[in-house]
């Protein structure tokens, strides 16, 4: 009899072992799966997102470029036309300014004109 308790006893202590390691490994594979399935997800876009990175890099940088480009070409209108005026003849100048109503010209003694008109009058 004392046999019989005896095998009772560890039968039960080797099935509550055997519940705990099952209990433990189904607690496991929650975050287990929840971990590799994030990771599976994310990377399912990766490729995507660095060629829409590299797509919007690249066209900031042509957009600066031909802005910086723009700018230059500007810059080097207006001094041939200012160098060409200190010789007499505005035609340059007047080709390069704006012909509307929103063109201002800050005189050197803080006067103001705007408009196209009155900018012309005082070249």
């Amino acid at each position: 009899m004392v046999k019989v308790t005896a095998n009772i006893f560890l039968s039960n202590s080797e099935s509550e072992i055997t519940k705990s390691k099952i209990l433990m490994k189904k607690s496991l594979m929650f975050p287990v799966l929840t971990l590799l399935t994030l990771f599976i997800l994310s990377s399912f876009g990766t490729k995507k997102t660095a060629d829409r990175k590299a797509a919007v890099s690249t066209t900031a940088e042509n957009k600066k470029t031909n802005n910086e480009n723009e700018l230059r070409v500007a810059n080097d209108q207006f001094y041939s036309a200012l160098n060409t005026m200190f010789t007499g003849n505005l035609l340059p100048m007047e080709n390069i300014w704006s012909h509307g109503e929103d063109v201002t010209q800050l005189g050197p003694f803080g006067d103001r004109l705007t408009g196209w008109n009155n900018v012309r009058a005082e070249l």
